[in-house]
């Protein structure tokens, strides 16, 4: 059995694309695969054989452009896969990242830039056949609600502090100064500068470190008291912004009930 790569940046995008679906599937291999579009019925013109080897020629498809697609890949191919993993061909290709076969959930993911994800959620809460299971209410409540909550004027300012509180969790400004650090000493002497600094921090009776090593040791420690503070920053604005949205979440329900 052919056994399918983890995705890899040497990867095409419709390699990547074919074998996430498969993952999801919890399939294999081309063999797999194969067994399962015949099992189905697609490319049924095809022997199981032929199917599991034009897959591997998919799956070992090699270009240094990741935009290119195998020879191989015919519009039988491209159905098939698209059927069984039910999504749209555009997806397939890497021309969209959203999965979905219908163009109007497409078109709104484009227009509002949001997630197919987000889209079906709205969707769901809704929709005429879906709304009552989903939020346990008639899609015109649904729709009131959802129409309040975005237009209340505080909501903007919920989403800027969402932003904010977000921002808190990065980790750039603390990786930066490990980058210049090492950038600086080079990695192998920020390795000996973390190393003599575990040994400093006890009584040390062996031998003396360079000079050398002890301004690395230095600069060392002043970054980690320096990300000190940035997580200390972090974390004591992470409180300010969720206390912040608490108090925006209750002024948006007064003006939605005022």
């Amino acid at each position: 059995m052919a056994y399918i790569n983890n995705e890899s940046a040497d990867n095409t995008v419709f390699q990547n694309r074919l074998i996430g679906l498969m993952k999801e599937q919890g399939i294999s291999g081309a063999s797999n695969l194969a067994h399962k579009l015949k099992e189905k019925h697609f490319l049924s013109q095809m022997k199981e054989s032929s199917i599991e080897k034009t897959i591997q020629r998919h799956l070992r498809f090699e270009s240094t452009d990741k935009e290119s697609l195998p020879d191989t890949l015919h519009a039988p191919h491209i159905k098939a896969y698209c059927e069984f993993f039910n999504c749209s061909t555009d997806y397939l290709l890497g021309k969209t990242d959203v999965r979905s076969k219908d163009i109007e959930i497409r078109q709104i993911c484009d227009r509002l830039g949001l997630t197919e994800a987000a889209v079906n959620a709205i969707i769901k809460m809704t929709g005429e056949e879906t709304a009552i299971s989903t939020v346990r209410m008639l899609p015109e409540e649904s729709r009131a609600i959802l129409s309040n909550i975005l237009t209340a004027d505080k909501f903007k300012d919920f989403i800027e502090n969402i932003k904010h509180l977000d921002e808190t969790y990065e980790k750039t400004e603390e990786n930066n100064l490990w980058v210049e650090l090492e950038k600086q000493i080079g990695k192998k002497r920020l390795s000996t500068a973390i190393e003599w600094s575990s040994k400093l921090e006890y009584p040390y009776d062996g031998p003396d470190p360079s000079q050398e090593i002890l301004d690395d040791v230095t600069l060392y420690n002043e970054v980690l008291d320096e990300g000190y503070e940035i997580h200390r920053k972090n974390e004591y604005n992470r409180k300010v912004y969720k206390f912040e949205l608490h108090e925006i979440y209750s002024l948006i329900i007064n003006e939605m009930y005022s």
